[in-house]
Order: structure tokens, then C-alpha cells, then sequence
């Protein structure tokens, strides 16, 4: 029974520790890791104005540095600080810190052997201010005090920020600074302009030009479109020769063809009839059929070709 109430115990003690977590993972924005990261982003890209460390070394060191102990020749004494100056938390001090007081003592008073500092009765108190002074050694206003303060609050301003507002401000400045880039742009190209057009005016105006001058240009404008149609006109006559001679040379080709055609079939026909044996003569009369005779002009080469196939007849001696 004691191991079972133990196990029962384990098993509600771990179901308590994970609704827990459940509800703290549900109540939680973002993890610490997570927030650095986007931290560590935002300076990465060009966010520097919201993450100044140096200057919140400065005012730590300066801080300390107004903490510790005395200055110089000048007498401070911490309770004095107390009571002249109002605490930092107050609420009245919506403005800034109010200038440090130092509390001096000068005159003679009645009992030289007292203290400096123990009683009143017999001296003057006055109380003078210091003067802030930046890390260049210039004195410093209210006005700088508050925007100091702007800078500071614009600097943990990311950090308490949710994810949506911290991206739609983001998307903000990448709006602005592309903005300020193209007006940028549009500012050197106006310059650009401008200056242009201070250039022409300096220089002397140009003298309209003269009819003997518009003339000149006219005629040679005139030559050069007469060569133009001047040249086009010999292309397409030389094409219309070309043309021409390619037509007589493909007739004189047909005719050559023709004649050639006909001299064979003649010479077939002289050679059928002079041969020996009939079985030739029809062979070549079944295969090359003889020609219809034409008239009578038959040219002078066939003649002599025909003159020297002729046998001659043998006289006996």
C-alpha cells in the first residue's frame, strides 16, 4: 500500500510540474535566449541608436565617479549632499537630477578654537552649484538632461516591446531610411540639373544659322538622295541582265542539246546501213528504230563522215 501511494504521489507531483511549465511556456512572450538573438540582430542592422553601451559606460562611470569622496580643495560632506539635495526616486523630480550642491564656509566667527564645521553661530553658509560638464568639458543644460533622457528610453524601448510592435517598427525605419535614400537621390540629381542648366546659360548663345548655310545642306542632302535612286535604278538593270543572259544561255543550251540528239541518231543510222549481216541490221533496227529521212540538207560534216566509211572496190592489177 506504500509503494502504491508513492507512485500515486510521483505521478500527481509530475502532472503539477507539467501544467506548470505548460502554463508558464503559455504566459511567457518570448525565451531570454530568443530575446538577445533579436537584440543582437537589431544592432547588426543598422539599429545602433537603440543599444549605445558606450555611452551607458560613460554615465556609470561618472556616477562613480560623483560617489566617491572629496574633490580637489573643495570640502563636501555627505550630509550636507543629504539634506540640500532631493533624492533621485522622488517623484518631484520629473525633470532630471537638479545641480549638486556644495556646502562652503568662509568668514571669521566669533571662537577661532571650534571646529570648522561644528557650529553655526558665528559663520556664513553659503551654498554654490557645480556645473555639469560632458565628456568634451561643455557645460551642459536642462536641455541635454532631457534628451538624455529621450535617448534612454528610446534605447530600452525595443526591449520592452512585443514581437509584433518591434517588427512593424523595424519595417518603419527601413521605410524611412529607403525614403531618405531616394530623396537623397532626387536631391544630387536636382544639383546635377541645375547646374547643367547654370552651365548653358554661361555659355554664349549660338548663332542662328545663315540661308547660305541651310542652302549648302539642302543641296547635299539632294546629291545624296539622286545617288541613291541613281543606284538602285544600275541594280536593278544589272539584275535585269543577268536575268536576260541566263535566258539566252539556257536556250542556247536547249538547242545545243537538240542537235546533239539528232548527229547521234544520224550516226547510228549511217553505221546500221554500211554494216554486214542482216541479224545486225535488224538487231539495230529493232533497238534504234531509223529515223523518218529529212530533206535534203544534211551538213557537211555528215557528208564527209559518210565519204570516208564508203568501201573502196579493188582493181585487180
Amino acid at each position: 500500500m506504500e509503494f502504491l501511494s508513492e507512485a500515486r504521489n510521483t505521478v500527481v507531483i509530475k502532472n503539477f510540474v507539467q501544467q506548470k511549465f505548460l502554463e508558464l511556456r503559455e504566459t511567457r512572450r518570448s525565451g531570454l535566449d530568443s530575446l538577445v538573438e533579436r537584440a543582437e540582430k537589431a544592432r547588426d542592422y543598422d539599429l545602433q541608436s537603440f543599444f549605445d553601451d558606450l555611452h551607458d559606460l560613460t554615465i556609470a562611470v561618472s556616477s562613480s565617479s560623483e560617489s566617491s569622496g572629496t574633490d580637489g580643495g573643495v570640502e563636501t560632506s555627505t550630509t550636507s549632499n543629504s539634506e540640500d539635495e532631493p533624492t533621485s526616486s522622488s517623484p518631484l523630480s520629473s525633470k532630471g537630477k537638479k545641480p549638486r550642491r556644495v556646502r562652503t564656509y568662509h568668514g571669521s566667527t566669533a571662537d577661532s578654537s571650534q571646529p570648522r564645521g561644528g557650529t553655526k553661530e558665528g559663520s556664513l553658509r553659503r551654498h554654490t552649484t557645480v556645473p555639469k560638464f560632458g565628456e568634451s568639458g561643455v557645460i551642459r543644460s536642462d536641455e541635454d538632461d532631457e534628451e538624455e533622457q529621450i535617448d534612454e528610453s528610446l534605447r530600452k524601448l525595443p526591449l520592452s516591446m512585443p514581437n509584433r510592435a518591434r517588427k512593424a517598427a523595424t519595417a518603419l525605419i527601413y521605410e524611412n531610411v529607403n525614403l531618405r535614400i531616394e530623396n537623397n537621390k532626387l536631391k544630387s540629381e536636382n544639383a546635377l540639373q541645375e547646374m547643367h542648366i547654370s552651365s548653358l546659360k554661361s555659355r554664349k548663345t549660338a548663332g542662328i544659322e545663315t540661308e547660305e548655310k541651310l542652302e549648302s545642306l539642302r543641296q547635299k542632302q539632294e546629291e545624296i538622295q539622286a545617288r541613291e535612286r541613281k543606284l538602285k535604278q544600275d541594280q536593278e538593270n544589272f539584275k535585269n541582265e543577268m536575268r536576260r543572259k541566263a535566258d539566252d544561255l539556257d536556250a542556247r543550251e536547249e538547242k545545243m542539246k537538240r542537235r546533239e540528239a539528232e548527229i547521234e541518231s544520224r550516226m547510228q543510222y549511217t553505221q546500221a546501213t554500211f554494216r554486214s549481216g542482216s541479224c545486225v541490221f535488224q538487231e539495230n533496227e529493232h533497238h534504234h528504230p531509223p529515223p523518218t529521212p529529212s530533206i535534203p540538207t544534211t551538213s557537211p560534216t555528215i557528208l564527209s563522215l559518210a565519204a570516208k566509211t564508203q568501201v573502196k572496190p579493188k582493181h585487180r592489177k
